[in-house]
């Protein structure tokens, strides 16, 4: 049975579910409920951290992966029976983080191509060196976009996560793989276009105090643009 998945409505931050199994891979030692509230690393970005509540005991989250729709939550759990009750808490400032850092990506994505007309290719959100990579065979001046992603941020601009059909993203020209289906969760700026995206993210670009472009690297048409964020 694969997990439902609560966390996409990020508001959520504490929950009931039911503890599907304990089990062991390469990794470690994981547990599986029935839903979850808990991010899984993909997508450039990192997992929630957290803990579970099981019998009045507090297990700690330190890893979340999705492995092929059973979301595996790794920590040092106890042999325990199937199919009871417990309580899962996400780390809302580790949330927070993550989610600053996923938008303010975005955020540059999206300036970077509306302005400088190249596209986005990658993206790696994680906390030790976030970074947006494109398509491009020409740097960028690092001060004026520094000046042009403050401007979006002044506005503070709303984040509408929402569910889109495949047919109209194609008309606005956004590329959609072929394994997301039909309707597509989507993230989207006001002002830009929507971007297919499973993550988590801010509500109003206002809550990014800035966004600072710490390194702009051209090399054999690759341009990797380094940020930083508060």
């Amino acid at each position: 049975m694969k997990t439902q998945l609560k966390y996409l409505n990020t508001k959520i931050l504490k929950d009931k579910a039911k503890l599907i199994k304990i089990d062991k891979d390469e990794k470690g030692t994981f547990a599986v409920f029935d839903s979850t509230i808990f991010y899984p690393q993909g997508g450039g970005q990192e997992s929630d951290m957290g803990y579970v509540l099981i019998n009045d005991k507090k297990y700690d989250v330190e890893f979340v992966v999705n492995d092929n729709g059973i979301v595996k939550h790794y920590g040092n759990f106890d042999n325990l029976p199937e199919n009871i009750e417990i309580e899962t808490i996400v780390d809302e400032k580790r949330r927070l983080i993550n989610s600053k850092s996923h938008t303010a990506g975005h955020l540059i994505a999206a300036v970077v191509e509306k302005n400088y007309d190249i596209t986005a290719t990658k993206a790696y959100h994680f906390l030790n060196g976030p970074y947006v990579e494109f398509e491009s065979d020409k740097n960028i001046d690092i001060e004026e976009l520094n000046n042009l992603l403050q401007n979006e941020i002044d506005k503070k601009r709303k984040i509408e996560i929402k569910n889109l059909k495949r047919n109209d993203l194609e008309n606005f020209g956004v590329f959609v793989p072929e394994f997301l289906g039909d309707e597509v969760r989507v993230m989207e700026i006001e002002g830009f276009k929507p971007i297919p995206c499973g993550g988590t993210h801010l509500e109003n670009l206002g809550e990014l105090n800035e966004v600072k472009i710490k390194k702009a690297k051209l090399k054999k048409n690759k341009l990797k643009i380094s940020y930083t964020f508060s």
